[in-house]
């Protein structure tokens, strides 16, 4: 639960942005006040701006604004176009990526007048991240990559490095981290050769990012590099490098659990952001501020670092890191024990989400009806044009006739009544021509405003999609983070598995294991819904399991249930009335006492199986769920004696419901039964290979019908 910075960057700013200190811009200055020459003028006011760029980013567009006006004057394309470029990168780096793109657009509209091709592959590079930044990635690659053909082209080595660095960010943002990293390593060789410190700092700190995604090793390299590229940013006094090292190198400690450092280097990542008046790096920052403050159990504390994020997002109208805020703030009340609060947020997200999913709906039946009347009146056009092409046959058969009858100068009075009827006549269909001829013209207008229409609905569509993708897998690091990992298990039970397939990016399905008074209590759960709903009863079932066994004390299955019930029943204020939702669990515990070779059982609607010498036992669950219903008696707790070699199985109903097969049918709990049976022999690892491979192979293309969890024990 962090966010990285990824070191993006311009392709100007490799050349001479943030190296240059105060003394050269002094220098500037006293070379503008003496310079004579107009076009001299223009280009020191341009170097000035980019001295000055990143720490005084105000008053460096107040010197490009006078240079584009000078430049336009004197029709100084090549000076204009470098203004252009830098207005847009300033632009940029405050977030407007459409007023950047403006600017971009202007630069090269400019350089058409120029053969100054190493500026136009600058543009073309910034461009490239402006698009990477919009979540445009098909543009993004085209422009970068003609970046890169251009810097080839003119032999710039360090334009060469700065395009195989985009690249390289590019492919990281894609998951596509082979790529990426084959990238990167391919600027940071030329840069060692051109020994380019900026450009060095910059290839280490982002492949430091995607090291830091690994093991604990791979965070461990990535620190590594994380401060040799924050020494060189030191060195050269680039203050927007310093403060994203500082921000990553935080975010490593905060994954390898050192709270302590994580908070060093966020409140010095964050002083920073605050002296370049960076809102969105305060936001992120902050963010992470609030993480550390969870992981010290301080509630209030984190709550107001992601109020403060929540103003700053409001206030550059991020509405994808406000959702992920939102999901953060719900969490956050959560494990407050506020639930009341938690779910009003859960809703007011809930209801965004449904905004956008109405919006996609009537866009899709917008660019549906559009394309129904495009081909309706497609045809008509077609109809129309075939009408015409008759009509002009007919006259020309006219004029035939009209040339004969002239000729019969013994027809001379029946042939003027044919004239003067076929000049009616012609009259007629021409103003019906012309009338025709109107609609159609009308019509090819409507039909293209149309299409147009139905394109933007279709890149908004596309757009809130992706938002909402990356705001379920925000929700799916957030499951992750509180569900215990698979390793927990085999701790304490060492021949074990944990099957777990979820039918969508999260799971209603979830497990927990604990350890109480020298018991292992073990539980598997089908919440009410997939998805994030379901996502969200787990994690209030996890939440309410945590305080019932570790706090309670309570080890018995059925009492464990019985307390789960109660409080689940009171945090969703469920009353049993009629047509209420009824959300809940169907769960089956287990509580193994190993000292004493002792089992203990209770379900809600969930069995047991217990196999021992190839014989399979069935226990079956109460038929009543964890929640509010028509019966509502304590649930039974089973006992029973184990012995060595036992193999015990809790699950929920997901695998049996798959369908798949030949004839498309569902696996049934028969089958499920035989399948644990025939291999009960093998190794606990050895049968979680197999159930993948029969539950993958029944299901064939079919789509997955319910989260799957299976768990394994053999005693």
């Amino acid at each position: 639960m962090k966010k990285l910075f990824q070191f993006s960057i311009l392709f100007l700013i490799a050349i001479i942005a943030s190296s240059q200190d105060y003394s050269e811009k002094d220098s500037l200055q006293n070379l503008i006040s003496k310079e004579k020459k107009v076009n001299e003028i223009i280009g020191l006011y341009n170097e000035f701006a980019w001295a000055i760029i990143d720490n005084e980013p105000a008053l460096a567009k107040e010197y490009l604004k006078k240079s584009i006006t000078m430049a336009k004057s004197v029709r100084d394309f090549e000076n204009l176009a470098n203004a252009y470029n830098k207005m847009g990168i300033i632009e940029k780096l405050s977030g407007n990526y459409n007023k950047a793109l403006e600017y971009y657009n202007l630069a090269l509209e400019s350089l058409d007048n120029t053969d100054d091709e190493s500026e136009r592959g600058m543009v073309y590079n910034n461009m490239g991240n402006v698009y990477k930044s919009k979540g445009d990635y098909a543009k993004a690659l085209d422009y970068l990559l003609k970046a890169l053909k251009v810097a080839e082209k003119i032999n710039e080595n360090e334009s060469i490095a700065d395009a195989l660095l985009n690249i390289g960010l590019l492919y990281d943002d894609l998951g596509k981290d082979s790529l990426a990293m084959q990238n990167l390593q391919k600027s940071l060789d030329i840069a060692k050769n051109l020994n380019n410190k900026m450009q060095i700092a910059r290839a280490m700190q982002n492949m430091a990012n995607i090291y830091s995604d690994g093991d604990e090793l791979s965070k461990k390299k990535a620190l590594e590099y994380y401060f040799k590229a924050l020494d060189i940013n030191i060195e050269i006094s680039v203050l927007s490098g310093q403060a994203t090292c500082l921000n990553n190198i935080g975010a490593v400690y905060y994954d390898l659990g050192d709270w302590k450092k994580a908070e060093e280097y966020y409140l010095k990542s964050f002083k920073i952001k605050e002296q370049l008046g960076d809102r969105r790096g305060k936001a992120i920052i902050s963010e992470n501020l609030a993480f550390v403050e969870q992981q010290k159990k301080n509630y209030k504390k984190a709550g107001e670092f992601l109020n403060y994020s929540m103003i700053m997002a409001d206030s550059i109208s991020d509405a994808k890191f406000k959702i992920e805020l939102m999901l953060s703030v719900a969490e956050n009340y959560f494990y407050m024990g506020d639930y009341k609060s938690a779910s009003k947020m859960q809703t007011v997200l809930f209801n965004y989400k449904d905004s956008i999913f109405n919006s996609e709906m009537t866009g899709q039946i917008s660019e549906m009806q559009t394309k129904y009347e495009t081909e309706k009146k497609e045809a008509q056009i077609q109809k129309k044009n075939l009408e015409l092409e008759k009509k002009d046959v007919e006259n020309r058969n006219q004029r035939i006739i009209i040339y004969s009858v002239i000729a019969g100068l013994a027809l001379l009075v029946l042939l003027l009544l044919i004239v003067f009827k076929m000049f009616r006549d012609k009259k007629i269909a021409n103003a019906i021509l012309s009338q025709q001829k109107e609609e159609i013209t009308a019509q090819r207008d409507e039909i293209e405003a149309q299409r147009n229409l139905a394109a933007e609905q279709r890149d908004l569509i596309s757009e809130q999609k992706q938002e909402i993708t990356d705001s379920i897998h925000y929700a799916f690091r957030i499951q992750s983070a509180i569900i215990p990992e698979i390793s927990v298990l085999n701790n304490v039970v060492a021949d074990s598995f944990i099957f777990h397939v979820p039918r969508d990016i999260v799971s209603g399905d979830f497990y927990w294991i604990g350890e109480q008074d020298h018991k292992i209590i073990i539980l598997a759960a089908d919440c009410t819904g997939h998805g994030v709903p379901g996502a969200f009863m787990s994690m209030l079932g996890i939440a309410f399991l945590n305080e019932i066994v570790s706090k309670e004390n309570i080890t018995s299955p059925a009492e464990i249930l019985n307390e789960l019930r109660n409080k689940i029943v009171k945090a969703l204020k469920q009353q049993g009335k009629s047509g209420e939702q009824k959300d809940g669990m169907d769960i089956s515990v287990i509580t193994i006492d190993p000292t004493h070779n002792h089992l203990q059982f209770s379900g809600a609607n969930n069995p047991l199986y217990l196999i021992r010498n190839n014989d399979l036992v069935e226990i079956k669950g109460d038929k009543m769920p964890v929640a509010i219903h028509d019966k509502m008696e304590s649930f039974v707790n089973h006992e029973m004696s184990i012995n060595k070699g036992d193999n015990i199985y809790i699950f929920t109903d997901g695998f049996a419901d798959q369908f798949g097969g030949p004839q498309g049918k569902k696996f049934k709990y028969k089958p499920f039964k035989e399948l644990l049976v025939k291999n009960t022999h093998l190794p606990l690892t050895g049968q979680q290979a197999l159930l993948k491979e029969t539950f993958v192979n029944w299901k064939g293309t079919l789509d997955q019908v319910d989260d799957v969890l299976v768990i394994g024990v053999r005693i």
